[in-house]
Parts: structure tokens; C-alpha cells; sequence
């Protein structure tokens, strides 16, 4: 049976119902399918039979048979890339299965493309799960990305999407209960305060920060206030705007 396809037969069907019910698109579609699953390889199945297939329930396989078959395909190719990796024989498989599906090159090259920045970008989302790459992962995002034939402007653009969230995750997982950090979209607010002066409150400030995030990339100031008692400054306190930039490898 030809994953991930599933026999889908309809018992006590007779031939008006096939070709004249108003489920008649519906059904073709299911034996469609059934064909597919039934086969040892999709190279298996020929055009010839599509074409019977669809000549039975009265249906234009170009036409009527458009968008179901785009999603066979879709389906198709979907499982190959479980493994980030499609083989010369699923390569052929998908070949096939668009000739015979009668898919053309524009809507094909679609499919490949939605499924491509899906694949990717799921890979991106688990890699960046610690917000870290390494030498290894960025081997094989770079791999993979020249296996799904993805231009290298639509990867890197998938990458800053998934950094930016996994940078947001990232940051409200190892600011929460602490009180001198608070994150925010993007960034995460760093408190300090200080009797001594200015800079021992910004020193203080990236102190805290350094035991939490000790990946923060850069920091400005943000926000400073002044305690005045007796016309004299007794305390200092700032908010810093810190970053931790891209994941470091």
C-alpha cells in the first residue's frame, strides 16, 4: 500500500449513482485515493487507469478533479519530506504522480514551494527551541534548505520570523518571577538602581541581567530617574532596552 494514501471504497454503489448522484466528485475522489493506496508503488498506476477512473464518474480530472488532485500531491510530497529529505525513488514517485494526476508545472512548483517554507520553517522552530545553533544545526538547515530548492532569500527570511518568536519564548521563559527583568516584544527591559551613581546602576543592572540571559547581545539606555533628598541625589535608578540579536552558535 502506497503511504499516505488509505482505500476508500464505497460499497453498493451502482453505476447512476456513480456517474449522475450529486456525490459524484466526492466519490471520484475516493477511488481515486483508493487506487493510489492499493498500488505497491504510485509508479504503478497508469494514466490510463486515472483516465477510466474519471470517465466512469463522469468527471473532468482537469477540471473538476483540479483542486482534490492538487492535494493528493500536496499530501504526497508532504510525507516524503517527514525526513527533511526526498530519494530518488520518491522523486520519481512525485514525477509520476504529477503526470498522471494531470497537475502542471506552475501549480506543482506552488505546492512545492508551500510545502518547502513549511517544512523549513518547522525545522527552524525545533532547532532554535533552546535559542542556540550550533555549527551541526546550521549544517543542516543549510542542507536542507538547498533540498527543498528554497531560494536562500525566502530561508533567511523564515529564519528571522522564527528567531524573533523563539527570541520572545526565549526571553518570557527566563525573565518570569524576576523582577528586575521584564519582556518585552523584541527585547527585555533590565532594572538597576544604585545609591552610589550612575554607572554602578547601569553595572548593577547588566549584573542581573548576565545571571539570567547570559546571551544578551546589546543594551541601551532606556529610561533613567533620580530619589532627591535635601537637594542632593541619593538615588539612582535606570531601565536599560537589552537584545539578545541572533541565536549564537
Amino acid at each position: 500500500m502506497a503511504e499516505p494514501f488509505e482505500h476508500r471504497s464505497e460499497a453498493g454503489e451502482g453505476v447512476m449513482s456513480r456517474v449522475m448522484g450529486p456525490r459524484a466528485r466526492h466519490r471520484a475522489v475516493r477511488a481515486l485515493e483508493s487506487i493510489l493506496a492499493d498500488a505497491e508503488r504510485l509508479t504503478d498506476v497508469t494514466a490510463d487507469q486515472i483516465r477510466e477512473l474519471c470517465e466512469g464518474f463522469g468527471v473532468d480530472i482537469r477540471d473538476r478533479l483540479r483542486a482534490p488532485c492538487r492535494n493528493l500531491y500536496r499530501r504526497y510530497l508532504e510525507h516524503c519530506l517527514v525526513d527533511c529529505s526526498l530519494s530518488e525513488e520518491e522523486s520519481q514517485d512525485l514525477s509520476h504522480l504529477k503526470d498522471i494526476l494531470c497537475i502542471e508545472d506552475p501549480d506543482a512548483g506552488q505546492i512545492h514551494d508551500d510545502v518547502a517554507r513549511s517544512v523549513y520553517g518547522a525545522a527552524v522552530e525545533e532547532v532554535l527551541r533552546d535559542y542556540k545553533l550550533d555549527e551541526e544545526e546550521e549544517r543542516f538547515l543549510t542542507e536542507l534548505c538547498a533540498e527543498l530548492q528554497l531560494a536562500d532569500a525566502e530561508a533567511e527570511r523564515l529564519y528571522q520570523e522564527e528567531a524573533q518568536r523563539a527570541q520572545q519564548r526565549f526571553l518570557s521563559k527566563h525573565t518570569a518571577g524576576h523582577g528586575a527583568l521584564t519582556a518585552q516584544t523584541g527585547r527585555v527591559d533590565l532594572q538597576g538602581s544604585s545609591t552610589e551613581g550612575l554607572e554602578d546602576a547601569i553595572r548593577e543592572a547588566l549584573e542581573r541581567a548576565r545571571e539570567v540571559l547570559p546571551q544578551l547581545e546589546s543594551a541601551e539606555l532606556g529610561d533613567v530617574s533620580v530619589r532627591v533628598e535635601n537637594g542632593r541625589i541619593t538615588r539612582w535608578d535606570v531601565i536599560l532596552q537589552g537584545s539578545l540579536g541572533r541565536p549564537p552558535s
